[in-house]
């Protein structure tokens, strides 16, 4: 998902130890900590939406915006069922994991950038 080289160089290298203000330390592992982590959890908690949508409508690349009569009535049927709702309730709750997740990296990247800026100001002082 991201990519972690040079917090991983920090680590291995011992080279965290140069951060001497605890609380940005903290804040960088936890975001790294939260990245991987998360990066597992998309690998395992995908949901099936595209690959039930793909089943019900063949992709024409000559053709991608037309389907046949056959195929619209195939697809409207396919919509009606509930394997459709459980595939949407399905990408609406992976959906919302992932808006979860990223305002709070988001979060976390703005602390992090916030506090790196307040240790240039005082270094250029």
């Amino acid at each position: 998902m991201g990519d972690t080289n040079v917090y991983d160089e920090l680590i291995s290298t011992g080279n965290m130890k140069l951060i001497s203000n605890n609380e940005l330390k903290k804040v960088i592992v936890t975001y790294y900590t939260d990245l991987m982590a998360y990066d597992d959890v998309i690998k395992i908690h995908t949901s099936q939406y595209l690959t039930f949508i793909n089943k019900i409508r063949p992709f024409d690349s000559d053709h991608p915006n037309k389907l046949s009569l056959y195929d619209q009535e195939e697809a409207m049927a396919a919509y009606k069922t509930d394997e459709f709702r459980k595939n949407i309730d399905a990408e609406i709750s992976y959906t919302y994991r992932v808006k979860t997740y990223l305002t709070a990296q988001q979060e976390n990247g703005r602390k992090a950038l916030e506090l790196i800026e307040k240790k240039l100001n005082q270094t250029n002082k």
